[in-house]
């Protein structure tokens, strides 16, 4: 009889159980198609606009140093700062107390970088910086127009190679209209990928209604929007 008894307080917490689970659900529900709405950035993929591009990583020369740079890179600039001392003037010289020794030279990834490294590296460092922008994430995203139809296609890069989404929002509600899954191709000249999608959406002659968004589909992060007059 006890068993039964279990049994029975068992077929009575079942059901309460699942009740409060589709509850909890039911709150944090968001209502599907709204902007805001987006699936949340997962933990340690969406950095904010000083996130790399697959591939890269953060340089850390020195605090804040976001400069997106090979895994090599970044391990080189470690050691370089394990090695500092030992590459300075014990005596100083014409640059004070950050006088490298002979063969060294200033590192100057940043500016008041110090560093003691050899000519080959500071270079390395100044190349970085200048092809800094083109590895971040930032999907760069532009509009134009194709065919005697005037379509929008949509072009993105600075964006991971594999699949991203594509909107079309409401400028008003902010509900998306349209949405496509495009696959990002390796981008023939420059780091990561680059989008090129037909929407086939028509161009209309009004006042702007709609904008485009790109999400990449590794990081999550999205561009800004290009608002569009949109036959919708």
């Amino acid at each position: 009889m006890k068993a039964c008894g279990i049994c029975r307080a068992r077929q009575l917490v079942a059901p309460v159980a699942l009740a409060l689970a589709v509850a909890v659900a039911a709150a944090h529900a968001q209502p599907a198609g709204l902007e805001v709405a987006a699936t949340p950035a997962p933990v340690g993929q969406d950095y904010g606009p000083f996130t790399c591009l697959v591939g890269f990583v953060w340089r850390e020369a020195v605090l804040n140093d976001f400069v997106c740079v090979t895994p090599d890179v970044r391990s080189q600039a470690k050691q370089d700062n394990a090695l500092a001392a030992s590459r300075r003037s014990p005596n100083g010289g014409p640059f004070g107390p950050d006088t490298c020794l002979s063969g060294y030279v200033w590192r100057e990834a940043v500016a008041n970088d110090h560093v003691c490294v050899t000519p080959a590296t500071r270079e390395q460092a100044r190349n970085d910086n200048l092809a800094a922008a083109s590895r971040r994430n930032d999907l760069r995203t532009a509009f134009g127009t194709y065919g005697s139809t005037t379509r929008y296609y949509v072009r993105t890069d600075r964006i991971n190679v594999g699949t991203a989404r594509v909107f079309l929002y409401d400028s008003a509600t902010r509900h998306f209209i349209r949405r496509w899954k495009v696959f990002v191709r390796q981008h023939p000249t420059a780091p990561g990928g680059l989008l090129y999608f037909r929407t086939g959406v028509l161009q209309c002659s009004g006042p702007v209604n709609a904008y485009f968004r790109v999400q990449d589909g590794t990081s999550t992060r999205r561009s800004s929007r290009r608002y569009v007059c949109a036959s919708v």
